[in-house]
C-alpha cells in the first residue's frame, strides 16, 4: 500500500469514526477469511462496517475524534474495527453471536455513548432485548392493573344488575 493510499484509508476511518455512534474492537487473529465474511455480513445487514486495518493507521484515524482516541491504548494487536452508524445495540448483538460461534473472535474494546466499554458491559448491553422486546414488557406492566381493574368494575356491575334483578323479582 502507498502512501496515498495509506491517506484514503486515514481519512475514511477517521470519517467513519466521526459518524459512528459507536465502535468496537475486535480482536482477528487466527480467524479464517470465511469467519471474517460471516462477521462483516452479519454486521453489514443491519448498517454497521467492519474494517481491517494496521494499528499505526487506526492511531492516525483516531485522533481528533473523542470517542476513538479512548480506544487506542487497545490498538497493539491484529484488530478489525466496526462501526455503528445507527444501531450500536443491534450490532453489538451480533457481534456477540458471531463470538459464541467463533471460538478466536473476541472483543477487545468498544465506545458506547461516548465512554468506553470493556467486556462486561459490552456483553451487558449485547444481552439487554431489543427496544420493541422492553417495550412490549413495559405494555404488559401497565397493562396489568388496568385489566384488574376493569375486571373488577365489572364484577361490581354484574352483582349489583343481579341484586337488582333478585329486589325486583
Amino acid at each position: 500500500m502507498n502512501r496515498h493510499d495509506k491517506a484514503l484509508l486515514i481519512d475514511s476511518l477517521h470519517e467513519k469514526f466521526l459518524g459512528s455512534q459507536s465502535a468496537f474492537l475486535v480482536s482477528v487473529e487466527g480467524l479464517t477469511v470465511g469467519q471474517l465474511q460471516t462477521l462483516r455480513k452479519g454486521v453489514g445487514q443491519i448498517g454497521g462496517s467492519v474494517q481491517v486495518a494496521k494499528n499505526t493507521l487506526l492511531r492516525r484515524a483516531a485522533q481528533g475524534v473523542a470517542s476513538a482516541e479512548l480506544l487506542q491504548p487497545y490498538f497493539s494487536q491484529q484488530l478489525a474495527i466496526i462501526f455503528a452508524p445507527k444501531d450500536p445495540l443491534q450490532i453489538a448483538k451480533v457481534i456477540y453471536e458471531a463470538a459464541r460461534g467463533i471460538e478466536k473472535l473476541a472483543l477487545v474494546a468498544g465506545t458506547y455513548e461516548g465512554g468506553l466499554l470493556d467486556r462486561q458491559q459490552f456483553e451487558f448491553l449485547a444481552t439487554l432485548p431489543s427496544r420493541e422486546q422492553l417495550l412490549a414488557q413495559l405494555c404488559a406492566v401497565l397493562q396489568g392493573p388496568l385489566s384488574l381493574f376493569a375486571f373488577t368494575l365489572d364484577r361490581i356491575a354484574k352483582k349489583d344488575s343481579q341484586e337488582s334483578l333478585q329486589a325486583g323479582a
